[in-house]
């Protein structure tokens, strides 16, 4: 990857922060956020689904649902497991539709999003093909 996922989720949380978007969670969210970025093992996967389950409300939050993304392949790169790349990928096509805007983030995100195909033995090609491959009305 051409990024830190790590540096990326604290960039994202202090745009949240500063935005203010995430309401009498905030408290929580940091907390959780603090042990997840401190510990390891069942600590930090504790911390990882609270900050999951927290997040649920905060669909709508392009910063939030991009820490999130970062915070699981984080996660993914700590404890290797399909139920990680199967989030990621939900999260990344959720926040791709909503903002793949060209930004910095977006990219990322796209990045991201490929690394979670590669997790799973699949490419961008193959899909491309599949997508190909798909019968169209009127052919």
């Amino acid at each position: 990857m051409t990024f830190d996922a790590s540096i990326a989720a604290q960039r994202a949380l202090q745009r949240v922060e500063a935005s203010g978007e995430l309401g009498e969670h905030l408290d929580d969210i940091i907390e959780a956020e603090s042990i997840f970025s401190a510990s390891v093992g069942d600590e930090a996967l504790a911390a990882y689904e609270t900050l999951h389950a927290l997040g649920e409300p905060y669909a709508h939050v392009q910063s939030f649902q991009a820490f999130l993304i970062y915070i699981t392949w984080q996660q993914f790169v700590e404890e290797t497991s399909a139920t990680h790349v199967h989030t990621g990928l939900t999260l990344c096509d959720r926040y791709l539709a909503q903002w793949n805007d060209g930004s910095a983030e977006a990219k990322q995100i796209v990045e991201l999003r490929t690394s979670y195909k590669t997790a799973l033995g699949e490419s961008e090609e193959e899909e491309d093909e599949c997508d190909e491959d798909v019968f169209k009305g009127g052919d």
